[in-house]
């Protein structure tokens, strides 16, 4: 596993033992409207459809769904297309209260990659200040840790606000080159941090069924 991977899970749980005491973020926001009192309010949908957009989370857009399963639990599917081709992931979500607040994520994800190689302009071993090199994106598969909160609008829509840490399971590059240059170091660098994995960072827009 790569450094940033392991400091990036490092990072997460941390902030997630954090968010458990009196001085998280998600509670000093309840300061005025605590997730009792919006129980009290309203009864939330248990399920909802929206849109999302974000890094390492459903791409560029993206369909999402939140599935109730049972008052704190739901499964949330999403299809979006990101850089890597389209974006398919499932998560399980563990809400504090019914389906607002905080709550934590376990899921997977995959990019689909790209179907025809592309030619870009890229560092080689041979010729450092770039030159055109064929690259096929493959596909990558994520584990997905995360968090987030989710803000009720009105009486059945939410805006949700996601955040963690995505680990390539897939072994191997992701991609391969096919015009049998050599990457150099800058170029390898920059294509781990186009490719899927890594920081997740997701916002959307829910509406409840």
């Amino acid at each position: 596993m790569k450094k940033p991977a392991i400091t990036g899970i490092l990072i997460l749980f941390i902030f997630a033992a954090i968010a458990g005491e009196n001085t998280s973020i998600a509670e000093i926001s309840e300061n005025t409207s605590t997730d009792a009192t919006i129980m009290d309010e309203v009864a939330m949908p248990a399920s909802y459809i929206g849109l999302s957009s974000g890094i390492n989370f459903g791409g560029m857009v993206a369909i999402t769904g939140d599935f109730g399963l049972s008052q704190k639990t739901s499964i949330a599917p999403s299809l979006g297309l990101g850089a890597w081709g389209y974006k398919l992931g499932l998560d399980f979500r563990f809400y504090r209260t019914q389906s607002v607040g905080r709550f934590f994520s376990l899921g997977i994800g995959r990019s689909t990659g790209l179907p025809e190689p592309l030619e870009i302009e890229a560092a080689t071993t041979r010729v450092s200040s770039g030159e055109e090199v064929s690259i096929k994106y493959d596909p990558v598969n994520n584990l997905n840790l995360g968090m987030g909160y989710a803000w009720k609008i009105g009486t059945r829509s939410r805006f949700v606000l996601d955040f963690g840490y995505a680990i390539k399971i897939t072994p191997g590059d992701g991609y391969e080159v096919l015009s049998g240059e050599t990457l150099n170091d800058a170029s390898k660098m920059a294509m781990s941090w186009l490719r899927p994995g890594g920081l997740r960072l997701g916002l959307g827009i829910h509406l409840g069924l």
